[in-house]
Parts: structure tokens; C-alpha cells; sequence
């Protein structure tokens, strides 16, 4: 429990009567996506056969300025987080992981990543990017409509009767009144409106945030008095042997590895004649990791993310943050990046999306692909199928005559693409065939004029003819 003293094991309190506030509906405002789709690109994210994965800054510098960095890919962060998340007890016993020695968690780590359970990984990685979306809301929610960041409170939340993620803000003020829809309405016209620009706020900081990372970290390197500089190189050494296993800690988690599990004394003991005692040690470590070149801020610090008050996990925000999921999910689902991943991992997620309407342009056709639009199109949705005549012959019997409309070219067509709801399209190298092979996906936001007119251009007479089964 929190004492004077701040010591002691951490504990958890149940009441027998939760706390319950309720509040206006205008007092809470936020957003969903759809947990398909993001469960879909965290596995895409995480496949081991997937290309194109996003880099991680990890060594800011090498042995002088201007030479690579260091890097290792987001999902070996991500997984990493994961580890030390379960072996902390979910961060109730933080301090008995980190008292032992590198080279034993390090075997640990191996047989971890040998026997990781996926579904449980996918499960803790989705919470991690509502988490750190949420606290990233309540951050923009704060600044553009003026309201302390102590009268509000964050919310999120996976919903999976209604299969989205939920993330909101919500008053937490005493006097239960603020009317946040409304305000926000006021300030950008409109409640999309206000999404749109926290997108694009928050990606603009967050990318601003990394070039500022490595200005800084290059401005520090390699500076320092010859103690600096042989405490420096000791601290890079053990950080290296982590990252040689794929293992990657937080500064915060790896100082705290080095002083808890007594490897500060073993470097106090090589240094002996250098430096005079393990108090000095101390005093320069914060100054000797600047010197090393390791990156101060790797997946989450105080400057971006993580909030002083209010965090429902503040001893482990670290852990359960990511600012750079957030970064790549965001530049995904907003077409700025694409993704390299197995069809049959991305498809059947994208498609299950859909309440209404799929418009599904695909050359070529197999059963797997014919089986997943007849599934589609059983849930309601109405399916429009452009395809080569000679698939559609094969595997019409296989699709609802009532809900797929079935069109077939007349000239030879390379493109694919998806149109979800009227809403979105999906830029891809995918038929609907071969799902186990590796293909490129690109989202893309539609005005609903566009769609109309990418409609009509591809159902034109001298393009395609419907398709009729015989009788």
C-alpha cells in the first residue's frame, strides 16, 4: 500500500461495492474501431513470415557520428513487453524479475518466445494500443478544449459482443457537468472533424518526438571525461548482450535490472582504478547512458505518452505502452503506410468488417477465396464480384445467387481491390486466391462521391458484362 516511505510489496483492493459514477452521455466522448481489423494487423504485425515490419530505433549511434544505428523490428519490442509483462506478475513483482542476472533471463526469454501463446500476445498488444490511444486522447481532448487533465479520466476498452475497441474520455471533475460534445462540436465543427485532427495531431507529435529523440542522443554521444566514457562502454556491453538475444529493455527497466540484480558492483569491480566506489557509479549512470548511445525513449516516456496521474497501470506504463504500435497502426489504417502480410491472415478480418456492402475486384478466383465471400455474403452483406469469366464459372454454385451480383471482364484486368461498407478501400496485390501467399495491403478513405464514381467506371458496359448462372 502507498505509505510515507513508499516501501513494501504492492498489493491489490478489491471493494466489496465498486465505485460507480454515472454520467451524462454528454460528458463522455471517444471513438471505435473495429476489433477485426485491429486484431488483424497486430497478427499481421507479428507473423513471422511478414515483410515491410517497422524499425526500432534502439542504438541511437554507433562508434562515431553518422555511422547506422542500431535497429530491431516493432514486433520483437512488442514481444519483448510482453515477456517482462507476464514474468512481473502483470508488474506486482517487478523487483523479483529484475534481481536476476542477465544471463538468466535471458535463457528464460528463449524458452518464453519458443512456447508464446498468440492469441494471448495478440490479447495484450491490442489492450497496449487502446491503452496508449486512450492516454494520448485524453492529452489532445486536455489541450484543444482547455480542460485540466485532472477533470478528466480515459477509458478504454475491448467490446467484443459489439467486436470493436472502445476509447473514450470522460469527465472527472466534482461538479459532473461539462458538456464535452458540445464543446467539441463548437471547436471543430464536427465530431469527425475532431477525430481527423487528433490523427493527425498526434502522428505529426509522435513522428516530431522521434526526429528530436536522435538530435538529442547525437548531441550527447561519445561526449564526456574518460570515467564517463569506460562506464559508458561497460553499460553498452550488457545493454548489446540483451539486444544479441532480441530482448529489449526500457532504460528504466534495464537500470533498474543492473542495480537490483548486483551487477552495478561486477562493472564498479572492472573499473576498479577508473572510478572509486559503487557511489560513484550511480551518481553518472543517467550521464553514461546518454554517452552510450542507447536510446533514451524507445517505446514510451514521459514526454510522450505517459501520464503523471491517472494511469490505471502507473507502475508499469512502460510496459503496457507503445507509442510506436500506435505510430505505425495509425499510419496503416490512414493508407500512409502498407503492410506485406499472408491474405488469409488480413482478408477474412477486413471482410468481416463489413455490415452492408462489399465491392470485391479480383481476377482470379479459388475455392478458399469463393468460400470467404459466400461467408460475407451470408452474414447480409450485399457482395459485388468482378472477376475473369472462367472463375466465375467454377465457382458460382459456390456463392448466394440472392446476395453476390457476379460481373466478368471482358479484356484482361491486373488490379485488386476491396471497397468496405462505401467506407474504405483496400489497395492490394491479393486475389482471392492463394491466401497463403504474401501480398502488399493499402488502405484508403473514401468520400462517399468517389466510390460512386469508381463504381460506375468499373461497371461500364465495355468493361464487363453480368454473369449468369444456368438454370
Amino acid at each position: 500500500m502507498p505509505s510515507i516511505i513508499q516501501e513494501g510489496q504492492i498489493v491489490e483492493v478489491e471493494f466489496e461495492h465498486p465505485i460507480n459514477k454515472n454520467l451524462p452521455r454528454t460528458n463522455i466522448i471517444g471513438f471505435e474501431i473495429p476489433l477485426p481489423l485491429v486484431k488483424g494487423l497486430i497478427e499481421a504485425l507479428i507473423d513471422e513470415d511478414s515483410t515491410q515490419k517497422p524499425e526500432i530505433s534502439i542504438m541511437q549511434t554507433e562508434e562515431k557520428e553518422g555511422s547506422p544505428k542500431r535497429q530491431i523490428t516493432l514486433d520483437r519490442v512488442l514481444l519483448s513487453k510482453f515477456y517482462i509483462y507476464k514474468r512481473t506478475k502483470q508488474g506486482q513483482d517487478t523487483f523479483g524479475f529484475l534481481e536476476q542476472k542477465s544471463t538468466k533471463i535471458i535463457s528464460d526469454f528463449k524458452k518464453f518466445v519458443k512456447n508464446v501463446d498468440k492469441d494471448e500476445l495478440i490479447d495484450f498488444l491490442v489492450n497496449s494500443l487502446g491503452h496508449t490511444l486512450a492516454h494520448l486522447f485524453l492529452i489532445f481532448v486536455s489541450a484543444e478544449l482547455e480542460i485540466g487533465q485532472e477533470n478528466l479520466l480515459y477509458l478504454y476498452k475491448q467490446d467484443n459482443q459489439r467486436n470493436v475497441l472502445i476509447v473514450a474520455i470522460a469527465e472527472n471533475s466534482t461538479w459532473g457537468s461539462l458538456d464535452i460534445i458540445t464543446h467539441a462540436i463548437n471547436k471543430f465543427q464536427s465530431l469527425d472533424n475532431m477525430i481527423e485532427k487528433f490523427l493527425e495531431t498526434t502522428l505529426s507529435f509522435l513522428e516530431n518526438h522521434e526526429k528530436d529523440l536522435e538530435k538529442f542522443a547525437q548531441a550527447q554521444a561519445f561526449k564526456g571525461d574518460s570515467k564517463l566514457i569506460a562506464i559508458a562502454e561497460k553499460i553498452k556491453q550488457r545493454y548489446e548482450n540483451f539486444l544479441e538475444n532480441e530482448l529489449v529493455f526500457d532504460i528504466s527497466t534495464f537500470l533498474n535490472q543492473l542495480i537490483l540484480s548486483g551487477e552495478d558492483e561486477e562493472i564498479t569491480e572492472e573499473l576498479e582504478g577508473t572510478i572509486n566506489d559503487i557511489k560513484e557509479l550511480h551518481q553518472r549512470l543517467l550521464d553514461a547512458i546518454l554517452v552510450s548511445g542507447i536510446n533514451t525513449c524507445i517505446d514510451g516516456c514521459t514526454a510522450c505518452v505517459m501520464l503523471e496521474k491517472g494511469c490505471t497501470t502507473p507502475l508499469i506504463q512502460n510496459i503496457v505502452l507503445s507509442r510506436n504500435l500506435v505510430t505505425w497502426f495509425l499510419n496503416v489504417i490512414r493508407g500512409e503506410t502498407q503492410i506485406s502480410v499472408k491474405g488469409k491472415i488480413i482478408l477474412p478480418r477486413i471482410f468481416s468488417i463489413a455490415e452492408k456492402s462489399l465491392f470485391a475486384v479480383s481476377p482470379y478466383l479459388d475455392e478458399d477465396g469463393a468460400q470467404l465471400l459466400a461467408e460475407t455474403a451470408k452474414r447480409g452483406v450485399k457482395v459485388i464480384l468482378l472477376t475473369n469469366k472462367q472463375f466465375a464459372m467454377k465457382y458460382a454454385e459456390i456463392l448466394p445467387k440472392d446476395k453476390v451480383d457476379i460481373y466478368t471482364f471482358k479484356k484482361p484486368v491486373h488490379y485488386k481491390y476491396y471497397i468496405i461498407d462505401d467506407k474504405a478501400k483496400v489497395i492490394t496485390s491479393q486475389n482471392l486466391s492463394s491466401l497463403g501467399s504474401i501480398n502488399t495491403f493499402k488502405f484508403e478513405n473514401l468520400a462517399q462521391r468517389n466510390i460512386e464514381d469508381i463504381k460506375r467506371q468499373e461497371l461500364r458496359e465495355e468493361l464487363v458484362e453480368p454473369f449468369r448462372v444456368a438454370s
